[in-house]
């Protein structure tokens, strides 16, 4: 490669990267998904690490208790719709998740945006991934 191709590849990488960026977090997001879903259903917290807080009427809670639900805090899931219609996009480096479940307008007002997204540990392991993948990129666009 000589001096003027590789200033030509660097002047690109500004248009470059943003694509690249988007690719790596494109081939995770079933996985971004998922995690987002645990945090709810195992932690029963939300992108920012707040608690979902725990049900105050202990009939309910017996209720998901019975049923083998979890029913030490709220999860935000009972029937599992919200969760097993969450969905994801991503463009321009950012990532949007939802659900496409009747309760995502309700459960967005009683809970806020937050309910979408990860947490500091998931967004860790998605940091990871990007520096991976870029890495990797950038090694064999240089070549």
């Amino acid at each position: 490669m000589t001096a003027k191709q590789l200033i030509g590849k660097i002047n690109r990488l500004g248009s470059v990267i943003p694509n690249w960026v988007d690719q790596a977090i494109k081939s995770v997001e079933n996985e971004i998904v998922d995690r987002n879903v645990a945090q709810m259903e195992k932690l029963g917290e939300d992108s920012m690490g707040r608690s979902f807080g725990s049900y105050e009427s202990d009939s309910y809670r017996e209720q998901k208790a019975a049923l083998g639900l979890e029913s030490r805090f709220i999860n935000l899931h009972f029937e599992g719709d919200f969760h097993s219609k969450m969905d994801i996009e991503v463009s321009g480096g950012g990532v949007r998740i939802w659900s496409n479940d009747e309760k995502n307008d309700l459960l967005v007002k009683e809970w806020g945006e937050e309910i979408f997204g990860l947490n500091k540990a998931n967004m860790n392991w998605l940091f990871d991934h990007v520096y991976e993948y870029l890495f990797d990129k950038l090694r064999t666009y240089f070549v």
